[in-house]
């Protein structure tokens, strides 16, 4: 009781939820609240990849999809609650310098004699390279001298991302054929492809390790699998093989 009669505090009505409009109904015994649905106001559905989150006719708060776009052409956006909103990822190239294996080259030979090997002969970066030959470790002799090779060293499918500015697939290759240079005829070589379009090639001796490269920006927006190849008449083979190393498909953006 105060000074002007009974006084009683007001009653709070608050459900928690903001798809409700609460308001106490004094017509009703004791005052009870009531709660009634209030579509289109606004609302937090909790969900860090949907936006302009409303109140459905359902009740319930509803949003829309995130749509992650960073307007960079050599990332992949994507949503995660667990970061909180969007997130940009580059898009993997592939780089190998066979430190620590072949990792997911496809190696094929129709010689038996004549394949593909790890090796620490010879190397561009420390310490391994890949080596296509025949390798006699108790006499330590080098050769590829066994008629007609055609061995292959297949990338696994990498997506060049649309847009993109220049990608290039570069490789350092050291060839010791015992033939001169010059890729004439059925001269040995080792070349780069995809599918029958030949991009480069390397032929014939080699002093130290040679940049091969191959222009691939025109294969912007496709999944590719380049094919670096090495061929060997069935001719007087003298030399002691072909050794690749720092394969390395690569891109730049558009700025």
């Amino acid at each position: 009781c105060g000074a002007n009669g009974c006084q009683g505090k007001g009653v709070i009505c608050d459900d928690g939820d903001a798809c409700t409009a609460d308001v106490c109904d004094a017509s009703a015994p004791g005052g009870a609240c009531k709660s009634t649905q209030q579509p289109g106001a606004a609302c937090d559905d909790g969900d860090a990849c949907t936006g302009q989150d409303l109140c459905g006719s359902s009740g319930k708060c509803e949003g829309k999809p995130q749509v992650c776009d960073d307007g960079n052409a050599c990332t992949a956006d994507s949503c995660s609650n667990a970061a909180g909103g969007c997130v940009a990822q580059l898009l993997p190239g592939y780089s190998n310098d066979f430190s620590v294996g072949t990792q997911g080259l496809a190696l094929q030979s129709n010689n038996a004699q004549v394949t593909w090997q790890i090796d620490g002969k010879r190397s561009a970066s420390p310490t391994k390279s890949l080596y296509i030959g025949n390798i006699q470790p108790l006499l330590g002799t080098y050769s590829y001298n066994f008629g007609l090779t055609v061995a292959t060293a297949t990338l696994p499918s990498v997506l060049v991302p649309k847009g993109v500015a220049k990608a290039t697939l570069k490789l350092q290759v050291f060839f010791d054929s015992g033939e001169a240079g010059g890729c004439t005829g059925v001269s040995d070589r080792i070349a780069v492809a995809l599918g029958a379009q030949v991009l480069g090639q390397v032929c014939g001796d080699t002093t130290g390790f040679v940049l091969l490269e191959a222009d691939l920006t025109s294969q912007a927006g496709n999944a590719i699998a380049p094919i670096i190849t090495f061929f060997a008449n069935p001719f007087q083979n003298n030399g002691e093989g072909a050794w690749i190393d720092d394969v390395e498909l690569s891109w730049t953006c558009a700025p």
